[in-house]
């Protein structure tokens, strides 16, 4: 008779309000690499699988990038419903701004499949900032040594930054570990916030959020304003985030500014 013996490794369980980051930078700077090294830790640290969704004439390269990940070729509803317990990363979501498809598929992920599945959510991309509303921003550069660093971004808090130069053998364990720990918890330091600051009521943030109020769609809301779609998008997201009491004037998201 066969005894098998299973280990049980206690992995780190990432809290269910941190579960979506941008990682950000200009075209050429890695950002792609830096997100492959750093997703190879994560998925270590939680045991959770690593999908990553490419263009499909850049499956190949992606391949080569993520060799310990799953590729797809696009995003649709019925793949997402095969999502669980896994790390999603949108490789060149700048891509993607003008489909409006894909934003509501990232828009129903982030808001609603993400907690309930235990999908954590990876933007890369040029702009990403006011694409996906995340908990997380990061933000790659090169200095001028011509060495990498990247910069961590939660509300109002920033860190400083930190270097991410690689080798042939990649980036090393210790060089992301200030990521890392930002997925688990809080950066240190006191979030301030707006302290009392006045709202501008004739800002586009407030206008948005007026019409909110009274039913508009998005649709009807990017008409009137004049705004992009995933913009509206966005202030949706912190309109509904204001209405739920998830947050309160004492903190700002990614992308709040404290002119309303």
């Amino acid at each position: 008779m066969k005894y098998c013996v299973f280990l049980l490794k206690n992995f780190s369980v990432i809290p269910p309000e941190r579960w979506s980051l941008n990682i950000r930078g200009r075209s050429g700077v890695g950002k792609s690499t830096f997100c492959s090294w750093f997703v190879k830790y994560l998925s270590e640290e939680t045991g959770m699988r690593v999908v990553v969704v490419s263009k499909p004439w850049k499956v190949e390269e992606t391949k080569r990038l993520y060799p310990f990940a799953e590729i797809w070729g696009g995003l649709s509803y019925a793949l997402l419903k095969r999502l669980r317990d896994a790390i999603l990363v949108l490789e060149d979501y700048t891509l993607y701004r003008r489909s409006e498809r894909f934003l509501r598929i990232v828009d129903d992920l982030v808001n609603t499949r993400a907690r309930h599945d235990r999908i954590y959510t990876i933007c890369v991309g040029h702009r990403t900032k006011m694409e996906m509303p995340a908990s997380l921003d990061v933000e790659i550069a090169v200095d001028e040594d011509g060495k990498r660093k990247y910069q961590i971004r939660e509300g109002k808090k920033v860190t400083s930054w930190f270097d991410c130069q690689w080798n042939s053998g990649g980036i090393s364990r210790d060089k992301l570990k200030p990521m890392l720990e930002a997925v688990f918890k809080p950066l240190p330091g006191k979030n301030l916030g707006r302290q009392g600051g006045k709202v501008n009521p004739q800002s586009k943030r407030q206008k948005a959020f007026k019409l909110f109020s009274d039913g508009k769609t998005n649709k009807e809301v990017q008409q009137l304003l004049g705004l992009s779609y995933s913009l509206v998008k966005f202030y949706r997201f912190e309109w509904k985030q204001q209405q739920s009491a998830e947050i309160n004037t004492n903190y700002l998201t990614i992308g709040d500014d404290v002119s309303g």
